[in-house]
């Protein structure tokens, strides 16, 4: 799972934990367009799915 959140002026990419707490994915910077973002979460190295 992922959630993309939109702060006005960018996207950014969040992680869920084990207690469903969202932190933000540190080495994915911010995009203007959340299509950048989910094809980060499409990398088969990342661990969304």
């Amino acid at each position: 799972m992922a959630q993309l959140r939109y702060d006005g002026t960018r996207w950014r990419l969040y992680w869920p934990d084990r207690n469903t707490r969202w932190h933000l994915l540190q080495d994915v910077p911010a995009h203007t367009s959340p299509a950048a973002l989910l094809e980060v979460i499409d990398e088969p190295n990342r661990a969304f799915w």
